[in-house]
């Protein structure tokens, strides 16, 4: 994984990945819905404690970039208040050239706010380039990463695939990637989605 933002979130796994894993799929699949406030609030506590807070203002740990937790920031009405949550994009970088080539395909994540983003999600290939070479359609699973962001931005992972996977994305025209994220901020806002990809030869 690479980019300054953030990182890998570890430390909870016993606690949250099961139940992270499990919403994820629902997610997928079409359906999900939030994490437990319990998961949310453990996630986030692995975020803030790895996060330095800016003078003068609430917060606590020894490292990272600043988090600022006032929940609220001035405009030109008054308060506002953040009651939304988070908006990840995710994007393919990788063609399947690269991937058939490598046995790596790159995926990008941005996150527009500080907050922690779960992802997960299949793959499917498309029809043979060469009508006299098999290809196979099977599905590809995308394991489940779950990124803390410090700050908004992107985050690039690089996920090393099988053999089979390999020599089936670089059999074929073309590929969909469905993916499923849940995303929330600093201020429990939460979200999820399912995203529907092309990846290109």
């Amino acid at each position: 994984m690479t980019g300054a933002v953030g990182g890998v979130v570890s430390g909870v796994e016993g606690s949250v990945s099961g139940v992270v894993d499990q919403t994820l799929g629902g997610v997928v699949g079409g359906g999900g819905g939030p994490l437990p406030d319990s998961v949310v609030s453990s996630l986030l506590n692995t975020l803030l404690a790895n996060s330095g807070a800016a003078p003068g203002t609430p917060g606590f740990g020894t490292s990272g970039d600043p988090i600022v937790l006032s929940g609220a920031q001035r405009g030109p009405g008054g308060i506002l208040l953040d009651a939304s949550a988070p908006n990840p994009k995710v994007r393919v970088l990788s063609k399947l050239k690269q991937v058939a080539k490598t046995g790596k395909m790159r995926i990008e994540i941005r996150m527009n706010e500080p907050g922690i983003v779960a992802i997960a999600g299949n793959i499917r290939p498309g029809a043979a380039v060469k009508k006299s070479r098999k290809g196979s359609r099977k599905l590809i699973k995308v394991p489940q990463v779950v990124l803390a962001y410090r700050k908004a931005g992107k985050l690039v992972v690089t996920m090393k695939l099988s053999r089979s996977a390999r020599t089936a994305l670089g059999r074929a025209k073309n590929a969909k990637m469905s993916v499923g994220t849940i995303a929330v901020d600093v201020f429990k806002n939460q979200d999820s989605d399912r995203k529907k990809l092309k990846i290109k030869r």
